[in-house]
């Protein structure tokens, strides 16, 4: 799906979120329930990416958070971009976004 463009808002002060235009399949994926700060998270249950901008301490119910990747630059944009704003998710430079058989 990447690059991809995510409509993101932050309903609870500690990550910006938005939903996926469609689902990742993270059937045995690691499964993280403290997520860190900068770092983007997939939550299956409702195919959302979550951009962690604040550790409040606050753990994450179960099937938990699987994580995508880290935020290398701009986190404080984020952190600072309010309540609705759009965000542009793209692999890593030398990254492959899909992979050969």
């Amino acid at each position: 799906m990447l690059p991809l463009r995510v409509s993101m808002g932050d309903p609870m002060g500690q990550a910006k979120s938005g939903r996926l235009p469609a689902p990742i399949d993270v059937s045995g994926a690691a499964r993280v329930f403290d997520p860190r700060e900068g770092e983007l998270y997939y939550w299956a249950p409702s195919h959302t990416v979550a951009i962690f901008h604040d550790d409040l301490g606050q753990s994450v119910p179960p099937p938990g958070l699987v994580r995508l990747g880290v935020v290398d630059s701009g986190l404080s944009s984020i952190d600072e971009a309010g309540n609705s704003f759009l965000v542009r998710i793209e692999p890593a430079t030398g990254t492959p976004t899909t992979m050969g058989s």
